[in-house]
C-alpha cells in the first residue's frame, strides 16, 4: 500500500514539477519516448488482427496508399481492407483474371489466357449474393472484434499520447502570450486573464467523456495548478465551484494539490 502510494505521488510530482519560474517542465526526451511506444504498441496490437485473418485465410496482402487489402484465395469473400486509421471495411473482390497455365506475367501464362479468356477470369467476388456477402461481413467483423478493439484503444493511446506532448507549451503560449489553443493561425488572441481562464476551462469542458478525454483533462489540471495558480490571476474557490455547477463532463473540475489529496485520505 505504502509503495504504490509512493510510486502515484512520484508520478504525478514528476508530471506536474514546476520550474524556478513557475512554469511547468516538459522533459521532450520522456514525451518522445512515450510517443514511440504508443506507436509500438499500436503496430503490436494491428498485427495481432492480421494474424486473426491469416486464420482465416486471408493470406494476399495488397499494398495501397492508406490502407492494405487482405485476400482470400476464394474469391467468392469479400476483401478486408484495414485502414491506417483503425478500422476495416469489406467489399467484394474485383474481377480477376488467372492464367489457366503458367503463372501471371510469364509468357506462358499470358499466351494461355489470350487464347483462352474466359476460362482465365474470375467472376465470382461478383456474382456472390448480397445476403451471402452480408452473412460473411458479419462474420468476419465478429471474429475480429476484439483484436478491432484493442488496436482501436491502442491508436487512441498513440493520439493522445502525441497530443499530451505538445498540450503544456500550447497552454504557456495561451496563458503568456494570448494563443488560442484551438482554432489555427486565424483564430483571434485571447486577451485578459478572465478570457484565458474562460478558454482553459473550455477546453478542459469539451474533452471526450472517456479515459483518454481525461487524460487530456489530467494534464489541463497540473497547468493550472503548476502556473495559474501561482499568479495573481489565479481560480478561486468560488470559480472552481460555479464551473462545475455548468460543466457537461461527468468528471468534476479539481485543483486540490495531488499532495492535499492524499494527505486527507491518510
Amino acid at each position: 500500500m505504502v509503495s504504490t502510494l509512493l510510486l502515484v505521488l512520484t508520478g504525478l510530482a514528476l508530471a506536474q514539477d514546476p520550474d524556478s519560474d513557475g512554469a511547468s517542465v516538459v522533459d521532450d526526451d520522456d514525451a518522445y519516448e512515450i510517443i514511440v511506444y504508443d506507436d509500438v504498441a499500436a503496430e503490436f496490437a494491428r498485427q495481432a488482427v492480421v494474424e486473426r485473418l491469416d486464420e482465416i485465410g486471408y493470406s494476399e496482402r495488397i499494398e495501397r496508399n492508406g490502407y492494405v487489402i487482405y485476400r482470400h484465395p476464394d474469391n467468392w469473400r469479400g476483401d478486408v481492407r484495414m485502414y491506417d486509421e483503425g478500422y476495416i471495411r469489406i467489399r467484394r473482390q474485383p474481377v480477376q483474371v488467372e492464367p489457366v497455365f503458367g503463372k501471371a506475367g510469364t509468357p506462358l501464362g499470358t499466351a494461355s489466357c489470350v487464347l483462352l479468356l474466359p476460362l482465365c477470369t474470375r467472376l465470382g467476388g461478383q456474382t456472390v449474393g448480397r445476403r451471402k456477402l452480408q452473412a460473411q461481413k458479419t462474420g468476419i467483423a465478429q471474429f475480429l472484434d476484439p483484436e478491432m478493439d484493442v488496436w482501436g484503444d491502442r491508436i487512441a493511446d498513440r493520439e493522445v499520447g502525441s497530443r499530451i506532448a505538445v498540450l503544456p507549451d500550447e497552454l504557456e503560449k495561451l496563458w503568456f502570450e494570448g494563443v488560442p489553443l484551438e482554432g489555427g493561425e486565424e483564430a483571434v488572441a485571447v486577451v485578459g486573464p478572465d478570457a484565458k481562464k474562460a478558454a482553459i476551462l473550455a477546453f478542459w469542458d469539451s474533452r471526450t467523456n472517456t479515459i483518454w478525454g481525461n487524460r487530456v483533462r489530467l494534464t489541463v489540471e497540473g497547468f493550472i495548478r503548476a502556473v495559474v495558480q501561482n499568479s495573481e490571476q489565479g481560480f478561486s474557490n468560488d470559480e472552481v465551484a460555479a464551473f462545475n455547477t455548468t460543466r457537461t463532463s461527468e468528471r468534476q473540475l479539481d485543483l486540490t494539490s495531488p499532495w492535499e489529496t492524499v494527505a486527507e485520505g491518510l
